[in-house]
Order: C-alpha cells, then structure tokens, then sequence
C-alpha cells in the first residue's frame, strides 16, 4: 500500500514531535540523587537524605517533641544525641558537610522549639531561625504531612521507582498526544469534507 502525502506529512512530524519531547524529558528524568534530593528539600533539610537515612530522618519531629518534653538532662541529652547524629549522618552525604548543634529557643511568644543549627551558626541566626522560619522547626508544619509519606516510601525503596513510572508515562502521554489528536482530527475533517462533495452519480 502506497501511503498518501497526508500521511507521510503526518508521520514525520509525529517522528519529529516525539523525538524532541523525549529529548526535553530526559532532562527531568528522575534518578536516585535527583529523589534523594527532593525528599531533603521537602523535609526543609537543604540537604538530599538517602534511602538508608530516610527511616531515622522521619523519627526526627517525634525526638524532637520528646527532648522539649523531657524532664532531667541525662534524658534531654540523649534524644538530642539521636537528633544531632540524624542530621550530621544527612549532612556527611553532601558535598559540603556540616556539623551540628541542638538549641533550644524561645520565641518571642513564649514557645520553646527544638532548633537544629550549624554549630559555628551564630546567636542571631539561631534566633532569626525561629523568627523568620518557624515551619521548619520540630514537625516541619510546612510540608508535614508529605514529607512524612515521601520518607516513608524513600525508606521502603519506593518513592524512586514511583517517580520514575511517572516520568516514563507522562514521556510516552506527552510523545504520542499530539500525534494522536492530529491523526483524530484530520480523519474527523476528511470525514466531513466527503459529506459535502457531491457523489459520482449525483456530478453526472
């Protein structure tokens, strides 16, 4: 069967269109370091956590609300041992580790929070911390609830092949969309166009 220019018009572009839409996406392409990344920065740690940290990393919030609830300082300082380690773990992944310190701050509003600071991190920081970015203390209020499933899913290896699927299906749904919608409407307006031409019979 011999294809129509209509046809092979319609078959280069579609080959064209889908080719640069692969080239633009595999940009975006998810891989490991890219979710461990996406799982540091939704947790308001700056920093990209790892599949193997995500577990301690999610105990984060509770340890904190356990260190402002605790009543002696051998207690206290144990949670805050668990808290700082976490977040050094974290940070020693990176390609500028830090270390860490745990303070504890009152706001001007008589709120006492658990603020996780670089120790050479001066006063005013640690303060401006509070004042400025308190979503990020304690329960990371901001973006709570999904950081919580997004480590969930990192710890259990998930989160990274979850992302990846996406990617793969909204690639091959952005590759084949404009092919497909042009193919439906020009078989739509050949369709109609026949309805208006008049028929052999009718031309003699």
């Amino acid at each position: 069967m011999q294809l129509g220019g209509w046809w092979r018009l319609w078959i280069a572009l579609s080959i064209l269109w889908s080719i640069t839409v692969l080239a633009l996406m595999l940009n975006d392409r998810p891989t490991q370091d890219s979710v461990s990344e996406l799982v540091g920065f939704t947790c308001n740690l700056d920093e990209a956590v790892s599949e193997e940290l995500a577990a301690d990393v999610a105990q984060m919030p509770r340890l904190a609300k356990e260190f402002l609830a605790a009543k002696d300082d051998a207690g206290r300082k144990a949670i805050g041992r668990k808290l700082i380690d976490t977040r050094n773990a974290v940070s020693l992944t990176s390609a500028t580790p830090q270390k860490y310190q745990l303070n504890r701050v009152e706001s001007p509003d008589g709120v006492i929070h658990a603020v996780i600071s670089a120790t050479d991190a001066p006063d005013s920081e640690v303060f401006e911390q509070v004042q400025v970015e308190r979503y990020k203390l304690n329960t990371w209020t901001k973006h709570g609830d999904y950081c919580a499933e997004l480590l969930k899913s990192h710890s259990a290896g998930t989160a990274y092949r979850e992302r990846r699927n996406s990617w793969a299906l909204g690639t091959t749904a952005g590759a084949l969309s404009i092919p497909i919608i042009t193919l439906l409407l020009g078989l739509a307006i050949g369709w109609i166009w026949r309805g208006f031409r008049p028929k052999a019979k009718d031309a003699a």
